[in-house]
């Protein structure tokens, strides 16, 4: 049983095109890409503000909730991040994550 009455999830999925039908190089792996740090007990969550991160994960906006997957089922691992926490708390969360290409390579990233 998640400690929280209310849980909404959330994706986040962001596309580079290129021009042209060449394959997409690969990207180097993300940071914390499922979430799993910081560890969060079992059936609970932990909330980031704006401004503060997870991992390499920088909260831009909002609030985003590091959530136990006693909650809901993670896509990957143990846990995941919500991007829609309680409206009294903050508006929709954003994350942002840097990562080095390759000028003039396709990239997908999802």
């Amino acid at each position: 049983m998640c400690k929280r009455a209310f849980v909404t999830a959330a994706t986040a999925a962001v596309v580079f095109a290129s021009a042209g039908g060449a394959t997409a190089a690969p990207v180097p792996d993300f940071g914390n890409g499922g979430f799993e740090e910081p560890i969060v007990p079992a059936d609970y969550f932990k909330r980031i503000a704006t401004g503060a991160s997870i991992g390499p994960w920088q909260v831009t906006s909002g609030a985003v909730e590091v959530v136990d997957d006693g909650c809901w089922q993670a896509a990957e691992g143990q846990q995941s991040g919500d991007l829609n926490p309680p409206p009294d708390v903050a508006g929709p969360g954003m994350v942002a994550q840097t990562f080095t290409t390759i000028p003039g390579d396709p990239y997908t990233v999802t």
